[in-house]
């Protein structure tokens, strides 16, 4: 059976090819095609999301807290059955920026850390390199270079109750970091 002449009612496209089915059937069981071609509808789409930027945000949001537990088990789909992929995409990313993966592991470790320890506070990358220039590149203890390297350095260890926000926060050379262990900054300056 060949499909009827259609026209897009926005750009005159008649490709039937362009067009999508209605979800809805009509009395006699078949579906008809869209009015509007499928770029034409897209465009459509573009153009009420950003008349209704936040209209479209709350929308989202809804159905994700109305469908927590659907999502979260597609998602676990997803990733179980694209596992290989992402460990591959991950790898490549890795060997092209292999000083960025070093500070995200560093990062994400004091994040496990904090965590476990019940201590709350946050940082982010721009927060390490705001106290790198405000520390002008040198050790927070003992003034020397940390251009080739630097540990993020807690004043207050996390292991003694301090927090993992910005500012308990210092950068150290290794052996500052690893001799100063749990004392506190106070504890390790004086000696």
């Amino acid at each position: 059976m060949s499909q009827p002449a259609k026209v897009c009612h926005g750009c005159d496209e008649t490709d039937l090819s362009k067009f999508v089915y209605n979800t809805y059937v009509k009395k006699d069981g078949t579906k008809s095609l869209r009015s509007h071609c499928n770029a034409c509808r897209a465009t459509g789409a573009r153009h009420w999301y950003s008349d209704n930027t936040n209209r479209g945000k709350e929308t989202r949001r809804r159905y994700s807290e109305e469908n927590k537990e659907a999502l979260k088990q597609k998602e676990l789909e997803y990733r179980e059955q694209h596992r290989e992929e992402a460990r591959s995409r991950a790898a490549e990313w890795y060997k092209e920026n292999p000083e960025r993966g070093k500070a995200n592991a560093k990062v994400a470790g004091h994040k496990r850390r904090a965590r476990i320890a019940k201590v709350g506070g946050r940082f982010t990358k721009a927060d390490i390199r705001n106290l790198y220039s405000i520390q002008g590149a040198c050790c927070y203890y003992c003034s020397t270079s940390i251009k080739e390297g630097y540990e993020i350095e807690h004043m207050l260890p996390i292991s003694r109750g301090g927090s993992n926000g910005p500012d308990n926060l210092c950068l150290a050379c290794a052996p500052c970091n690893r001799s100063k262990h749990t004392k506190t900054a106070e504890e390790f300056i004086s000696g």
